[in-house]
């Protein structure tokens, strides 16, 4: 045999063990139960009513729930135009024993107040959420852009109208 078939084979096992390890690792993830071990705090319905959209500062939210779980930033740098950044996102986990394992999420504008506190449970993933009224927004709302409820908390883009030729 040469030296090419050899590595050629070699190769092709070595692709063939690293698929059957992802095959078991996915089919074993898929039989074990979700392990809500980290769940282990109650944030009650009374602290989070002190968390007030629009007038809570993040150093106020650390101080009554603690360091957050998880943080999400969709911007980057230099991306948004002051008072328009996107929301910054800080999550905690918690379980109780009326609504089991849930999430407590809290949206920031970019100047760090409170925009939304929503207590949100894992078993529907849905939850109503109190959110500051859009008289305490900062920005005043660009042309061509709508909100749309049904996207969720992401933003529509009209397209542009069209010109006097239909061209560009």
């Amino acid at each position: 045999m040469t030296v090419k078939r050899r590595l050629l084979l070699t190769g092709f096992a070595l692709c063939c063990l690293a698929a059957l390890a992802v095959f078991l690792h996915h089919s074993e993830a898929r039989q074990r139960p979700r392990d809500y071990s980290g769940y282990k705090h109650d944030y009650s319905d009374a602290t989070l009513r002190d968390v007030i959209p629009g007038q809570t500062s993040k150093g106020q939210v650390v101080r009554l729930l603690g360091d957050p779980w998880r943080t999400t930033n969709y911007a980057e740098p230099g991306e948004d135009m002051p008072g328009e950044e996107e929301p910054e996102i800080w999550e905690w986990r918690g379980q109780d024993s009326r609504m089991g394992p849930y999430r407590v999420h809290i949206e920031f504008n970019g100047t760090g107040i409170a925009t939304l506190v929503a207590k949100i449970p894992e078993s529907t993933g849905k939850a109503w959420a109190r959110a500051m009224p859009p008289s305490a927004q900062a920005s005043a709302p660009r042309p061509g852009v709508t909100d749309n409820p049904s996207a969720g908390m992401f933003r529509y883009q009209a397209p542009p109208p069209p010109t006097k030729n239909g061209g560009d």
